[in-house]
């Protein structure tokens, strides 16, 4: 697996083109696998009950100020 700087239990905020919403989402991981083809996949919770999954440049952590989609 490749390394990440996520964990299960990590408050994120997940992208608006994962979201389909105008600002970002804020959700906990519940789930990382290891995609053999994309790579690393970050399942997430929001406080609302929707899952959301994605690649792990679509996540940023909460109290991060770094983007990781470029």
């Amino acid at each position: 697996m490749q390394a990440i700087d996520f964990k299960v239990g990590d408050r994120v905020l997940v992208d608006e083109d994962v979201t389909r919403t105008l600002e970002p989402v804020e959700a906990t991981v519940v789930e990382i696998q290891d995609n053999p083809i994309v790579g690393p996949v970050i399942t997430v919770l929001t406080d609302e009950g929707q899952y959301f999954f994605s690649y792990v440049r679509k996540f940023r952590k909460v109290d991060s100020d770094v983007c990781r989609d470029i």
